[in-house]
């Protein structure tokens, strides 16, 4: 798999990057009074009609246990989506009453915008908590399938990015745990050439391409033969998320971008000699609207090879689309069974994020995670329960801290910290601890204090954070571990400033 290429993988791949982006946790939004994490990313799944799209996304479903939903989105009207005007609806409206001086609640006549049976349909068949098991009442799973979505009329696809993005059709709010998949027809394939997306709506997907199958595979379809090379025919085969390893990726990922950012301007710079690919365009790699003329020639090469395919038509760079690309990433790293494993994983990841930030921005984001991934000592071997593994670990630890700049700390810090959010005990606590000490220490000539004051800063945010308050509930102990740490590392940062004053 190239990064180059975007979007040219086998549909093996794709399958395994839907289902993964269709059980990440997503963009949080306020359900009945409390912050939630909506299940599932936006993933718009673009091919050549009469391929099999829809079918596989169907197996995709039953296999995950999903709910099955399909929606039409081509022969529908933007009511379907905002919902039916009807009256009879009441609101209450907050209003200053002058004789008492007080608000009081005024109820007032209003219409409801109720919604179609398919909605109502989600709702019966969904829970609210994307962690919960899913054979309980509140893990319950859904899947949105909006087909033809980009030949839908303009108000239509107006109307899909409230639910898209929010889970609201007309006035319901559907439950946390629907997910949504689109599926369309690439311009160059529609009889009008119609299918072009609008910037904004491009921007809320993951972007994924289907390849037709090939006469053999096609041909042992449709005469029953089973396919040799058809792992992800068995619902066995389909990867599944581990929440855990999720919320580890994820935070460590969001820290990594952060200071990709912060440190390199977007432009790669990395630790040590890992570089990026240049700072992009004026905004850098964190914003980057796509140009017209550049997407014209895209398309062009695509009218003369049909089944050619590049997610730049569709994907480009802005803050939603990185908080989405971080989601999947994470999500592509946190999936098994993937062939060859870590590395499969890996691969994965470097396509999604192509596949929603554009291949600009992530070819030079994917060559700074990897080169992070090789230089930094991971933080589970560094915090291991195996004496062996935590001692090499720490040996290798101290070496590189000796020579090493501010990002390799930066990240060593980063690291850390994912750790600790994900699942802190009271047994690596003090090894912890000791990384922050061995930094302050060994790595004085390059650590910055701010280094330590954002550490700070973001564990108090997170022990404060809708997600941090629901860890904390779920196990005590970790959110007194993961206190602990924090009291250690203002250890190590008075400690520091008093070398510092040296």
């Amino acid at each position: 798999m190239s990064v180059a290429a975007v979007g040219n993988y086998e549909n093996d791949d794709v399958l395994r990057m839907m289902a993964a982006c269709i059980q990440t946790p997503g963009v949080g939004v306020t359900i009945m009074g409390q912050k939630t994490n909506l299940l599932g990313i936006p993933v718009l799944l673009w091919g050549a009609p009469g391929v099999g799209k829809t079918a596989r996304i169907a197996e995709m479903a039953r296999c995950l246990g999903y709910h099955f939903e399909p929606v039409l989105a081509s022969i529908r009207e933007a009511s379907d989506f905002l919902g039916i005007p009807i009256p009879g609806g009441v609101v209450e409206i907050p209003t200053y009453n002058p004789a008492t001086g007080q608000m009081e609640i005024v109820k007032k006549k209003a219409l409801k915008f109720s919604p179609p049976d398919w909605a109502l349909r989600l709702a019966a068949n969904a829970g609210n908590d994307p962690f919960a098991p899913m054979n309980t009442p509140n893990g319950r799973r859904a899947l949105l399938f909006l087909d033809e979505f980009s030949t839908a009329l303009p108000d239509v696809q107006n109307a899909l990015l409230r639910v898209v993005q929010e889970r609201v059709v007309g006035d319901l709010q559907l439950p946390a745990n629907v997910a949504v998949v689109a599926a369309a027809n690439p311009p160059w394939m529609t009889p009008a050439g119609e299918g072009r997306l609008a910037p904004p709506t491009a921007n809320r997907f993951v972007h994924l391409n289907w390849k037709p199958p090939s006469p053999t595979q096609w041909a042992h379809w449709f005469s029953g033969k089973t396919p040799k090379d058809g792992a992800m025919d068995a619902c066995g085969g389909w990867p599944r998320m581990d929440y855990a390893e999720f919320r580890m990726e994820f935070n460590r990922l969001r820290m990594d971008v952060a200071t990709w950012f912060d440190e390199g301007l977007g432009s790669g710079a990395g630790v040590r000699s890992v570089k990026g690919a240049g700072k992009g365009g004026a905004g850098g790699f964190l914003f980057e609207m796509p140009k017209a003329d550049e997407i014209a020639q895209l398309e062009a090469k695509a009218m003369q090879d049909p089944l050619s395919f590049s997610a730049d038509i569709f994907a480009w760079p802005s803050p939603r689309s990185w908080e989405i690309g971080m989601r999947a990433r994470a999500g592509c790293l946190s999936i098994n069974p993937v062939p060859r494993g870590e590395a499969g994983r890996i691969a994965l990841a470097d396509e999604v994020t192509c596949a929603t930030v554009g291949s600009k921005a992530c070819s030079a984001f994917n060559g700074f995670a990897r080169g992070l991934g090789r230089t930094i000592v991971s933080a589970a071997r560094l915090l291991s329960a195996d004496p062996n593994v935590q001692k090499k670990a720490q040996a290798e630890f101290l070496k590189k801290v000796k020579g090493s700049g501010a990002d390799f700390i930066t990240a060593s810090l980063d690291n850390l910290m994912a750790y600790m959010e994900s699942g802190a005990t009271e047994a690596n606590v003090p090894h912890a601890i000791w990384v922050l000490q061995s930094i302050g220490s060994e790595g004085i000539q390059h650590v910055r204090v701010s280094n330590f004051d954002n550490l700070l800063r973001q564990g108090g945010d997170y022990l404060k954070s809708p997600q941090g308050e629901d860890q904390a509930k779920r196990d005590p102990q970790w959110r007194a571990a993961f206190a602990q740490f924090l009291r250690g590392a203002m250890d190590s940062k008075r400690t520091l400033d008093e070398l510092l004053k040296q």
